[in-house]
């Protein structure tokens, strides 16, 4: 796969997300998502595509800031900051309307048949930390600078 479409694709994918578009299309049938604190693994275009989608507009309001792309062939890695009000459960804990910072890193390999796995450093712990330390936000996340 060449760097050029690695990068349409992921250009294109993440369009889609921050528009709040269908993204799964850029997914193989059997993508894999790995939340790598946990090992915890989500498996098949639509599973992973509501993991994202409860993540950024069920659990939370939020979407991606990019901080830095790297797109070789067939790989990528992605350094964003992870910006949200919590609006629903998460972890056993209400909506508290406390506003998330929270860096993290994404690697994906890319095919020719779409994005075939997704790697996760985002802590949920360190969220969790954040939601308990935390005071209700007066601005809405998601109408900040996005990707």
């Amino acid at each position: 796969m060449s760097v050029e479409t690695t990068r349409k694709t992921m250009t294109d994918y993440f369009a889609a997300m921050v528009e709040r578009r269908d993204f799964s299309q850029f997914f193989t049938a059997d993508v894999v998502w790995t939340i790598m604190e946990t090992g915890e693994q989500i498996h098949g275009r639509s599973a992973v595509r509501d993991h994202i989608t409860n993540g950024q507009t069920r659990i939370f309001d939020a979407r991606p800031h990019v901080e830095n792309l790297v797109v070789t062939d067939g790989v990528v890695a992605l350094e964003s900051v992870f910006v949200g009000t919590h609006i629903g459960e998460f972890a056993g804990m209400q909506p508290t309307g406390v506003l998330v910072e929270v860096p993290y890193t994404m690697f994906y390999r890319v095919t020719d048949e779409g994005i075939a796995e997704l790697h996760s450093y985002l802590s949920p712990s360190l969220v969790l930390d954040q939601l308990r330390r935390g005071t209700p936000s007066t601005a809405n996340a998601a109408s900040s600078t996005a990707m």
